[in-house]
């Protein structure tokens, strides 16, 4: 998701300029788009995410969602449809992280836990320089709008991918009961 989807923000203020033919009132507003689809996750749709008892399924779903979203708005050169694919958009992102970074703690063992969510992070943050390159590149050999379509497409079908051949991920379920259960000597 760092490397195909976090990237895309490198590439707004090419949307900006041509693709919605705007200026830096554009970019500002697609920038509003993007935390104001990020606080509506973490109010409203990560508690929730939460509670659902098959968190392989849910990560795996957002992956797919922010790749459908992506997909969706390189075919508009209209603000107000970008803006709505920009919301959609990033209202899974948070879902991916904080579901994996909660999961990663509460099944680690507690001596591992810091370190384990440091590789976690340095790998996960760790790929976004090298996915704005592979955004940038991509968008300067095509254009922006191929670039964010291929970023969209190669998310939604590794989503459906790894989803459809790790049926143990669709499966899996999480007992917060085991998880939380004091660790003995």
């Amino acid at each position: 998701m760092a490397f195909f989807g976090l990237s895309v923000i490198s590439v707004f203020p090419a949307v900006a300029s041509q693709v919605l033919h705007g200026d830096a009132q554009t970019l500002a507003v697609l920038m509003a788009a993007f935390g104001t689809g990020v606080l509506i996750s973490v109010v409203f749709i990560i508690p929730f995410a939460q509670e659902m008892p098959r968190p392989g399924l849910v990560v795996g779903s957002a992956v797919a969602w922010m790749g459908v979203w992506l997909g969706l708005a390189s075919f508009t050169s209209s603000l107000p449809l970008w803006l709505v694919c920009d919301v959609m958009l990033w209202l899974s992102a948070p879902v991916v992280m904080t579901m994996a970074i909660g999961l990663l703690q509460r099944m680690a063992p507690p001596d591992m836990r810091a370190r384990l969510v440091s590789l976690w992070l340095m790998v996960g943050f760790g790929m976004l320089p090298f996915g704005n390159l592979w955004i940038g590149l991509s968008a300067q050999l095509w254009d922006v709008r191929s670039a964010i379509l291929l970023n969209g497409i190669v998310l939604f079908l590794g989503a459906g991918v790894m989803l459809a051949r790790r049926a143990g991920l669709r499966a899996w379920t999480f007992s917060p009961q085991l998880a939380s259960a004091p660790a003995h000597d």
